[in-house]
Order: structure tokens, then C-alpha cells, then sequence
């Protein structure tokens, strides 16, 4: 059954059929909710009932989602729609191989530089216990960016193996694009187009690796000649052509290929497997030194060495000339100067266009590409790779949401927490693969086989292996010495040994060196920052503002002199964020500091643009008071550490300031009427504690309890008697809690064990419920439980939600959506009797997706949405690039 434009598979909008397979057909289409255009390959309802083909298509489906490859055409999604399979693939923009060798052979540039790229998807598959089976023409397409290979169809794991032979009535393609003539493939046979096999497969025998590089061979003798290796007028004479000829050599008919080729495409043809060279991998070094210019030595053309011998002997005459100009500059060489030693360099890179939050740069330890995660105007944040060789950075695909990179030690792949999983993703793009679930996953490194990570406050650090696993703890956060977290985890050069973070509630944080397997850990030094050890031998961490450099031997992991400063006012951030990274190449970036300016903007319920707040600022955690007339906010002090409250009028359009102190001042909470405002305070000697000030700023800010650990004010009960907050408590970690106002020497109670908390406590208008998010599930989802006791909980979210908020009646609930919509719930607790609405969205706003309370805030009747939303016209401060970083030392 052929699919008519216009029809819907899920999300998917199919525009046009491109192609047509015996086993599929396949289409172009466009996915509606990431506006891109995919391909879909499609198994008609008739074929999907027979249980061996739906497990060949199931099969591949697996094995292409196993495979992360620049040069291997990526998996998107699979899918079942009313009787029909389907498998949402990357849309290519190109023509097959067999189509471009229907107008004559390649040259042999092109026959390397394909060649290559062919080997290196092979071998990325190879590598995951995947052999093809079915490597032709038609399965190679080439585009823009080179070379991608198709149809898995065939293919067979290492875990699972192949179907039965047996099984299949055709081995039509299942890339959805013809193949020359009629499949050959006969019943109760053979897999795999008869052109391209090996002898062993023919044969019946088990197909691996080895056949594969002969397939290879078939088609590079293809590329190189336009001709097929193999000819039979039928499949008998084929079959004997395979098994028993050999094709005549390429320079027979390609006088200017390079020889050496011939013998590598010889040796992948040879009939007994063992004979072949045994690995893809080593074909592809082979056509790497060839196209390096390895065929100059290893022979020339046959037209090319007749000419050479009669030049022989002018050869020699050069040859003793030469020698003598030799000695002559050898001479003179001596006598030149030393070159200058090399000096420190220094650059600027700037924000791509539309990016307008640009943070956490992170350095590839070959010191070739920095990734660092960007925020557009309308919030999304992507990962974003800019080459130190390119003009523009490029946005990596399928990260959107993300938190910051994580690069691997070989510099190919990223890894990054989204949704509360750990992805990783290659360099040149491509889909993502899941490596393990952890709420609240932050900042880590990578090294081997082994990505460490830490999580929020109360975690240790984490291990996880790099394919994907279960997290395993690689510190033990030691609670007996007021230690409330680890983070910030980064490798030694031996890859075992790491450096981490450790936060205290009443004192400064300290830098420890840790190994892997082993829980001892060992104090270095005190630091305000995340630390990297970076070449020639350094810690880098910021302390006060200033960019730190400390002698460091990594083979003995310790300090070996004092530390001195690099640069003043680096790009800083809570809870240990700096903005710098290191390469092993001696290069080091930093940002410079910025106050990301943002905009308070007022939406009504269709989305419509009201009105916006005149200025902008870098506004954290608002909250309106409950006449709606004010706005308690957060702002960073100009040039110095920490944060202060400010009162926004918002009739009168005036600023105060509401805090005059040298804290980190932050998550307002006004009182039920008005009259005050409590907030959460932090110094890094006393630790976090909370005060109440008078709204008007009539009294100075007394304290209502002591300070402890971390405490962050969400709400206070319609009595003003209780404040909620989310808070480390020393047994899980962060736990919703609350604490009365009136009695300072009460402790904080947790209210209930919340597997997955991460945060948004509100307490409803009647103070009988209370709102919060959790990733129990595996996702962020909002909940609603009865306070103070949380014995009746119901799920109010419905595919993922975040940052809750009642409207004043208590009638409606809202939250952000994971694809960030503004979404609204009916909600009706008359007579205790709960009754939950379905979530409808009311529009998808601009707002700043960063970390912060209270991006948005409605207005008591619920006809209005005050979100903290970013300026298209923002100006960021450029990153600085310092090559050579190291030189500089030599003048201290």
C-alpha cells in the first residue's frame, strides 16, 4: 500500500515518496514537532504480518541504533501506525554510488577519500559486532559530507546473529532505493546481492568481518574502473565467476591508478578469507597511506616507469649536487641565531549569531574545537562546536535542552546531561545515545572507558562506563565533617586518578585528589572553583574572582609550588561554576565576566506580548507580592562576588535595592500580606541560614533561624506561620521540607521520603495541598500531594513537566512543559474529593532557559504570565583564546 502525501505516521508528515525497495518503500516527510525533514522507510501491514520479516525489521532497526557514525546514515525514532512499521531515518541529500558510477569510473582521488570513509563506517561497525552483509553501491550514498552508509537490513550482531537464512524469500534492499536488475537471492538461500558476496557466503558458510573487506574489494574495483569485478550471464556463471576468477588488475584499465591500490583491492578479493587482509581497519590505514602519498615508494604507474629509468642517471648527477648544496646550508645553519622562543597568544571568539546566552566553554583535549552549551533567543539551549580552524560554530543536532559538554579523551564524542540522562554524541553530530539515567546529573570527565559526574547538593561523584551502564559511586561524601557534596570531578593525565570538589556547610570548599576504585581520598587545597589540571603541569581554579594557576606533579599527584594569578574577572558562576578549560596542548580559553541581560515580559493567556518592565537586568528568582504590584528579584552586585535582593514597583516603575550586605542574598518569599519579605542568605564562612526584612525597608534584615545547610525558600503557608523550601538535610540530599517561622530553635522537618525530588515546592491557596516536581519516573513530572502530611499523591503533569504554580483561586495549576509549553490544569479538592483536569497548552513562551526559580510568574486571576525572557539584542563578552598559555611563565 503506497502512502498518500499528506499522510501521518505520529509526528511524522509524509510529503513524497523517494524511493522503493522489495521489502519497503520509503518517503520523505517532515517531522512536525522538531520542524526537520526525515526519511521514512516503511514496511507495508501485509509484510509486517509474516514474524520473519517484522524481526528483520525490528533487527535493523536495533543494529542502526547501535551505530553512531558521521559517515553512517543515523536512526531517528521507529515507530507502529495503524498496521505499519516504520523507522525514521536521517534524510540525505545526494545521489548513491551506483548512480554516480553510471556515468563512468571515479578518479583515484575520489577512490581514497570515499574508500576511506567507507572503511571508517565498516569499522565503527565491525567495532560493535556488526557485520553488513550487503555493502554495495546502492548502499553507499555520497552527500555533502561525504560518504553515508545504508541498509542494516542484513546485517548481523554479535549478540543476536542473524535471522535464518532460511527464513527470507528475497534479499530486496530495505534502503527504498531499486537495485539494477532482479535480486538473486533464491529461496531458502543466500543473503546478501549476489554481485558483491563473498565465496564464503555463496557457499552457504557463516558471513564476519572478512566478508565485508571482500564486498569492499568488489565495489573499490567498481569505483576505480566503472566496471564490475564479476560478470555471468547467469547466476551459475556469476557464482563460478566469483568463486573461481580473478578480475583483471585496475591499472589495465586505469593506467594512472596508483598500484599500491591494486594490491589492496587484490588482497581484499582473495578468495580464501584467510588470505585477506583480516580487518577493515587496516584497509582504511592502507588507503590512508597511499592517498599520504605511500604509492611514490611502493610502485608507479606502468606509463610512468619506462621515463623514470632513462632519468636515472641525471638523477644521480642531482642527486651529488644537491649533496653539496646540502653541506653548504648546513654551514649556515650553524651559524643562524636561535629562533625567538615561542610567546603566549591571544585571540577572541564570539557568540554565534542568535546565541544569547553563551556559557561554560570547554576546550577538546587536542586543543582543536571548544563546545560549550548556547542558549538562543526564543530559551533553547543546544551544544554548540566551533573549530579553531573555522569562522562560525556549528549546533550540534539533538541536544537541545542540554547541560554542559563533557569531552572524551580522544576528543570524538561529547557527552551531556539532558532530562536527567547522560547522552553522548559524536563530534561531527549525529543521533545521541543514552549511557544511564540520574536526576539532577551535572558537570564531569571522561577518560578511557569511564565518565565521572556529579549530581546536586548531598551527592557524590559518580562512574559510569562510557557505553552506557549503571552509575556507581566513586566518592564517599564524608557527612561527619559537614561535607554536603562532591563536584566538579576531573581526571589526572593516567586516567585514574581524579580531582573533585568538596562543599562544607560552615566552611570553604576544598580542591581533594581521588582514585578510581578506591574511596581514600587527599586534600590539596582550598578553592572556589571548579579546578582542571592542564599541560605543562598546572591546577587552574579560581579563588576570589582570579584565575589561579598552581604548580602540580600529576605523576605524584601533588602541589609543588605556590599559586600565582592569570587573569582577573573570569565568567563565575554558583556552586563552584568557572568559565575556563585547558587543552594537553598548552591551550587555555576563559570567558570574561557578563550579567546575562534579561527582560520581564508580560504574556496574556493566547501568548500575546502585553507589555515589558522598561530595562533589563540579569533578574533571578522573582516573585510577586500578593497584590501583584511588586517584585521581589534577584541581581549579581556590579563587579564583586555575591547577590542582593531588589524591589521592583511595578505601578510606579522604580527600583530599590532590598539588601546591603556582603551574602549571596537570593529566593525571595513574600509574606501572605505583603508586609515582608523572607529570603534564603549564604556567606562562605556561616553557611545558609534565612531572614525576613520589612517590605518597605523600614528595619534592617533580622535572622529567623540559624544557618546550616543549603536552604532554598520555595513558599510560606497562607498563615505565614510555615516556610517550604527544598533543602539538604544530610539524608538524601535535597529534601522538601519545611520549618515554622516563630520558633528558631525548631529543627527542619523532611515531609515525606521523595524518591527523585528535584525541587518547585508551592503550597496551594487553602495551604491543603502542595505542588513539586519529581523524576521518579525517569523524567521530571509534576505531582500533587496532600501538606503537611503527602500521603495522597496525584500526577498532574502528563509527558514530562516542570516548575508548577497555582493560580489564586486554587481552581488552576500551570507548568513548563519538556518541550516548553505553558500548560494549564483544571484542578477541583471541594469536599477533599481531588479531580484533575486534562493539560492543555497555552502557548510555547520566549523565556531564559537557564537555572532559576520562578522563570514565570501568573498573575492571581491566572490572565496573565510574567516570564524572565532573554533580548534578541544581547551583546555577550567574547571567549579568549590563549595559545601557549605557558610562555607567559618564563617572565614571572
Amino acid at each position: 500500500m503506497k502512502l498518500e502525501s499528506g499522510t501521518r505516521l505520529g509526528p511524522y508528515l509524509v510529503e513524497e515518496p523517494i524511493g522503493a525497495g522489495g521489502m519497503g518503500e520509503v518517503y520523505r516527510a517532515r517531522d512536525t514537532r522538531l520542524d526537520r525533514t526525515v526519511a521514512i522507510k516503511v514496511l507495508p501491514s501485509h509484510l509486517s504480518e509474516d514474524p520473519d520479516l517484522k524481526a528483520r525489521f525490528d533487527r535493523e532497526a536495533k543494529t542502526i541504533s547501535s551505530l553512531q557514525h558521521p559517515n553512517i546514515c543515523a536512526l531517528f525514532d521507529v515507530g507502529h501506525e495503524e498496521g505499519t512499521d516504520f523507522l525514521v531515518m536521517e534524510h540525505l541529500e545526494g545521489e548513491s554510488l551506483a548512480a554516480r558510477l553510471s556515468s563512468g569510473p571515479l578518479t583515484p582521488d575520489e577512490v581514497l577519500r570515499f574508500g576511506r570513509q567507507i572503511t571508517a563506517a565498516l569499522d565503527a561497525a565491525h567495532r560493535q559486532g556488526v557485520v553488513h552483509r550487503d555493502l554495495k553501491p546502492g548502499n553507499i550514498m555520497l552527500t555533502r559530507s561525504g560518504v553515508k552508509l545504508l541498509d542494516f537490513g542484513l546485517a548481523k550482531t554479535a549478540e543476536g546473529g542473524a535471522l535464518s537464512d532460511s527464513s527470507l524469500t528475497s534479499v530486496a534492499t530495505l534502503t527504498g532505493r531499486p537495485t539494477g536488475g532482479e535480486p538473486l537471492t533464491q529461496e531458502g538461500s543466500i543473503l546478501g546481492t549476489f554481485q558483491y558476496m563473498a565465496p564464503e557466503q555463496l557457499e552457504g558458510r557463516e558471513a564476519d568481518v572478512r566478508s565485508d573487506i571482500f564486498s569492499l574489494g568488489v565495489v573499490l574495483y567498481e569505483m576505480c574502473t566503472g566496471r564490475k569485478a564479476f560478470h555471468g550471464e547467469s547466476h551459475a556463471s556469476l557464482i563460478a565467476s566469483i568463486m573461481t576468477a580473478t578480475p583483471d588488475p585496475i591499472s589495465s584499465v586505469t593506467p594512472m591508478a596508483p598500484p599500491a591500490l591494486d594490491r589492496v583491492i587484490r588482497s581484499c578479493l582473495e578468495k580464501d578469507p584467510e588470505e585477506r587482509l583480516q580487518t577493515v581497519h587496516d584497509v582504511g590505514l592502507q588507503l590512508k597511506w597511499i592517498e599520504e602519498g605511500g604509492s611514490e615508494v611502493a610502485g608507479v604507474p606502468r606509463s610512468i616507469a619506462s621515463r623514470r629509468r632513462s632519468r636515472e642517471r641525471l638523477a644521480w648527477i642531482l642527486a651529488a649536487v644537491a649533496g653539496l648544496v646540502a653541506v653548504a646550508l648546513g654551514v649556515l645553519e650553524m651559524r643562524r641565531p636561535e629562533p625567538p622562543a615561542p610567546e603566549t597568544m591571544r585571540f577572541e571568539i564570539r557568540a554565534p549569531r542568535g546565541v544569547a546566552d553563551f556559557g561554560s566553554p570547554r576546550i577538546s583535549p587536542d586543543g582543536r574545537h571548544i563546545a560549550f552549551d548556547g542558549t538562543d533567543t526564543t530559551g533553547t539551549t543546544s551544544l554548540w562546536v566551533r573549530s579553531l580552524d573555522a569562522i562560525q560554530a556549528r549546533r550540534l543536532e539533538g541536544t537541545e535542552g542540554c547541560g554542559r559538554p563533557i569531552w572524551s579523551d580522544d576528543s570524538r564524542h561529547i557527552a551531556f546531561f539532558v532530562d536527567d540522562k547522560l547522552k553522548r554524541i559524536p563530534l561531527e553530530g549525529g543521533p545521541t545515545l543514552t549511557l544511564c539515567a540520574f536526576p539532577n546529573g551535572s558537570d564531569g570527565t571522561w577518560a578511557g572507558d569511564t565518565i565521572l559526574f556529579d549530581g546536586s547538593t548531598g551527592d557524590s561523584i559518580n562512574a559510569v562506563p562510557a557505553g552506557g551502564g549503571t552509575p556507581t559511586g566513586a566518592t564517599n561524601l564524608d557527612r561527619a565533617s559537614g561535607a554536603n557534596s562532591d563536584g566538579w570531578p576531573f581526571f589526572l593525565p593516567d586516567g585514574q586518578h581524579f580531582l573533585y570538589i568538596v562543599y562544607f556547610d560552615n566552611a570553604p570548599s576544598e580542591i581533594h585528589v581521588a582514585r578510581l576504585g578506591s574511596f581514600d581520598t587527599r586534600f590539596l587545597t582550598q578553592g572556589d572553583s571548579r579546578v582542571e589540571y592542564v599541560e605543562p603541569g598546572y591546577l587552574v581554579y579560581e579563588k576570589g574572582g582570579t584565575l589561579l594557576a598552581q604548580p602540580f606533579d600529576a605523576d605524584k599527584a601533588e602541589i609543588t609550588g605556590d599559586a600565582f594569578p592569570l587573569t582577573e574577572g573570569i565568567g563565575t558562576g554558583v556552586f563552584g561554576l568557572a568559565h575556563f578549560s585547558g587543552s594537553r596542548t598548552g591551550t587555555l580559553i576563559h570567558a570574561s565576566s557578563q550579567s546575562n541581560e534579561f527582560a520581564l515580559t508580560w504574556f496574556d493567556r493566547r501568548g500575546d506580548e502585553i507589555e515589558q518592565i522598561p530595562g533589563t537586568a540579569d533578574y533571578n528568582d522573582p516573585t510577586l507580592s500578593p497584590d501583584g504590584r511588586r517584585l521581589a528579584v534577584e541581581l549579581s552586585r556590579d563587579g564583586e562576588a555575591g547577590t542582593d535582593l531588589w524591589i521592583l514597583d511595578l505601578v510606579r516603575g522604580t527600583r530599590s535595592r532590598f539588601t546591603f550586605d556582603n551574602e549571596m542574598n537570593c529566593c525571595p518569599v513574600w509574606s501572605p500580606d505583603g508586609k515582608s519579605v523572607y529570603f534564603s542568605s549564604r556567606t562562605t564562612t556561616t553557611g545558609w541560614g534565612v531572614r525576613i526584612r520589612d517590605a518597605g525597608g523600614a528595619r534592617r534584615a533580622e535572622t529567623v533561624f540559624a544557618p546550616g545547610p543549603p536552604f532554598v525558600l520555595s513558599d510560606i503557608t497562607p498563615d505565614g506561620k510555615t516556610l517550604l523550601a527544598y533543602a539538604g538535610t544530610g539524608i538524601t540530599g535535597m529534601d522538601l521540607v519545611d520549618r515554622p517561622v516563630d520558633d528558631p530553635e525548631s529543627e527542619t522537618r523532611v515531609l515525606a521520603d521523595l524518591p527523585g525530588f528535584t525541587g518547585d515546592g508551592r503550597i496551594s491557596p487553602d495551604g491543603r495541598y502542595v505542588i513539586f516536581t519529581s523524576a521518579e519516573s525517569g523524567q521530571d513530572e509534576v505531582f500533587l500531594a496532600t501538606y503537611p502530611d503527602l500521603e495522597g499523591r496525584w500526577q498532574i503533569s502528563v509527558g514530562g513537566g516542570n516548575e508548577p504554580a497555582f493560580r489564586g483561586d486554587g481552581r488552576e495549576l500551570y507548568y513548563l512543559s519538556l518541550d516548553d509549553r505553558l500548560m494549564a490544569v483544571d484542578l477541583d479538592t471541594a469536599n477533599g474529593n481531588v479531580q484533575i483536569g486534562l493539560p492543555h497548552a497555552l502557548f510555547r513562551p520566549r523565556y531564559a532557559n537557564v537555572r532559576m526559580r520562578n522563570r514565570y510568574l501568573p498573575t492571581p486571576d491566572g490572565e496573565r504570565f510574567l516570564f524572565v525572557s532573554f533580548q534578541s539584542d544581547v551583546q555577550i563578552p567574547p571567549l579568549t583564546v590563549v595559545l601557549d598559555w605557558a610562555a607567559d611563565l618564563r617572565n614571572r
